[in-house]
């Protein structure tokens, strides 16, 4: 990879001072800022791996602060002492997503809350609590007074990231009408109401992430014992293509 770790780290804080982070709770680089930053030459582990933002965000808060950036910028750094330049960023990636899958079948409802955290921390936050507010004032069915939201444009970010098209070939617009639907048949969601037309109800995306969670099972099988022996649920085969299509 070239490089060491005063290296790496320097290049951690750079790139999160360069993308608007900032000390404190709420400082941290969210999704979309994450998406955007630009790994040092040779490095090559992408920051769109479900897998990498797993190892990235230890405290599963939905976003990558500063000491989180130089810890994962540490992790390359051994890495790369230990793994072939040729082989670094799959083996890297491999790594990450097997951290996800060990630890996350340990607690599916954390890995499903980190999941809608990173989304609702991705940018549109603001949309999805206009739309929490008109709920609260009827907009919504019933089941959906206080879901929470998730902004159309966090769910077309996780859309890129999951690799939902290449992987089935449905396009963007496709996959929001589907969990808009979700919304509406589980009456978490009235669709009649234009305020809420770019907008995902927290609790479908939630149950999306499972399916996530069940697709880094279905890529596992053939490769940890552990896994094999799990059963195939429902829509796993879409969580298997977003979380192999994740980087």
């Amino acid at each position: 990879m070239g490089g060491g770790q005063s290296r790496l780290r320097e290049w951690a804080e750079g790139e999160f001072g360069r993308l608007g982070g900032r000390a404190g709770p709420a400082g941290g680089l969210a999704l979309g800022q994450v998406l955007r930053v630009r790994v040092p030459e040779g490095m090559g582990v992408s920051p769109a791996h479900l897998g990498v933002l797993w190892v990235a965000d230890a405290d599963r808060d939905g976003r990558v602060d500063l000491p989180e950036l130089l810890a994962f910028a540490d992790l390359c750094a051994a890495c790369a002492r230990e793994y072939p330049p040729h082989q670094f960023e799959s083996l890297v990636h491999g790594r990450c997503a097997l951290r996800l899958w060990e630890e996350a079948r340990e607690s599916p409802a954390g890995f499903a809350d980190w999941f809608v955290a990173l989304l609702r921390g991705a940018g549109g936050a603001a949309a999805g609590d206009a739309a929490g507010e008109r709920g609260e004032r009827g907009g919504a069915g019933a089941g959906g007074l206080g879901s929470g939201f998730v902004s159309r444009d966090a769910v077309e970010l996780a859309h890129g990231l999951l690799g939902v098209l290449p992987a089935h070939g449905v396009g963007f617009q496709e996959f929001f009408d589907l969990l808009q639907r979700e919304g509406e048949d589980r009456q978490l969601l009235d669709l009649r109401d234009e305020g809420l037309d770019d907008v995902v109800p927290v609790e479908v995306v939630r149950d999306f992430a499972a399916q996530v969670l069940q697709g880094f099972t279905e890529m596992f099988r053939d490769v940890v014992p552990e896994a094999r022996a799990a059963g195939r649920g429902p829509g796993a085969r879409a969580g298997a293509a977003g979380g192999a299509g994740a980087g």
